[in-house]
């Protein structure tokens, strides 16, 4: 069950990547489409700005982000080295850990909050193209509470764990 668990953990991580990725393609492809109407043709794009700024930066930006915790990617500092102590680097580790996991657990409720907000109230964003805001925070709340997931789950290949 927990191989199960741990795969399964992986695959959302990796199949929320490839969605990040295609958002920033399409924000490469709007941007540049936009600017070359802009400059070249005197026609920009409407609502470009709004769609890359409104719902493609978010996704891609917290639907990557379980990938980055399935492969420790993230930035550290090390102030102090504990290398010498095992047993006290691995309660450190695990203690930043889930406060890591506790830190999007709570984005991912408080981004859930304002999606189910956005949906009662029927909220529109202002702008050219108007996109729910639900969609946009219902793409934070998933990002994060994939990123959640990731931390939370022990990573690594799951055929080596036991049972």
């Amino acid at each position: 069950m927990r191989a199960r668990i741990i795969r399964f953990t992986d695959r959302m991580a990796r199949a929320a990547s490839v969605l990040a990725v295609l958002c920033l393609i399409a924000i490469v492809v709007s941007i540049a489409a936009d600017a070359i109407g802009r400059y070249v043709f005197a026609s920009p794009i409407a609502g470009v700005h709004a769609v890359v700024g409104g719902l493609l930066q978010p996704a891609m930006i917290f639907l990557g982000c379980a990938l980055v915790a399935r492969s420790d990617g993230h930035m550290r500092v090390v102030v102090v080295h504990l290398d010498r102590w095992p047993g006290f680097k691995r309660a450190v580790d695990t203690l930043f850990g889930w406060m890591i996991a506790a830190f999007w657990a709570t984005l991912a409720w408080q981004a859930g909050a304002r999606a189910y907000n956005a949906y009662v109230t029927n909220q529109w964003p202002v702008g050219e193209i108007a996109i729910p805001a639900i969609v946009s925070y219902g793409v934070v709340a998933a990002g994060s509470l994939l990123a959640f997931l990731a931390h939370f789950v022990p990573s690594g290949d799951p055929r080596e764990r036991p049972e």
